[in-house]
């Protein structure tokens, strides 16, 4: 009887130390969500409509244009560039944390059906995967956001302009 109790202890004890690791996973990955200040394809999208932009830019007559106007389509163009090269690589990053959501989400369900109580080795497998997924979404959308973030004051202030120019041929 005695060892029947210790043993449940013991069981306790690996289920609280999982359901710990568990929950080291879901605000790991909450503080990654929390970097998301756009929707899924949002870049992507912009780029493409800024590239419309820029392509009907060039048919405008460069001489209606003052070197404040074209000073601001070089700054919209290096915008573009970015927007179309980090944008595929932010929807990567919020497809990929929706992912560990749901990898995170079975782990702990099975860590309280006591799927992984005898197989400790196995839960610290699947516990070690998953947190080197998540450290390698988190420092790609740490890279991706802050490039996009700096670039995007810019954007803001020009791009009505920039977009009122093809207005001008």
């Amino acid at each position: 009887m005695i060892s029947a109790c210790t043993g449940n202890k013991k069981q306790d004890d690996v289920r609280s130390y999982m359901s710990s690791c568990t929950d080291t996973l879901w605000l790991e990955l909450n503080q990654v969500k929390k970097m998301f200040g756009y929707k899924t394809a949002e870049i992507s999208e912009r780029a493409r409509f800024m590239d419309s932009i820029l392509q009907r830019l060039k048919f405008a007559d460069p001489s209606r244009l003052s070197s404040q106007d074209m000073s601001k389509i070089t700054q919209y163009t290096s915008i573009q560039r970015i927007y179309k090269g980090f944008g595929p690589k932010y929807t990567e990053c919020v497809v990929n944390s929706e992912e560990l959501f749901f990898d995170v989400k079975a782990l702990e369900k099975a860590v309280k059906q006591g799927k992984y109580d005898s197989k400790l080795k196995n839960f610290k497998s699947e516990y070690g995967r998953l947190r080197n997924k998540l450290r390698e979404v988190n420092e790609e959308t740490i890279l991706i956001t802050e490039r996009i973030n700096t670039v995007e004051p810019t954007f803001q202030r020009i791009s009505t302009e920039v977009e009122k120019l093809t207005g001008r041929e």
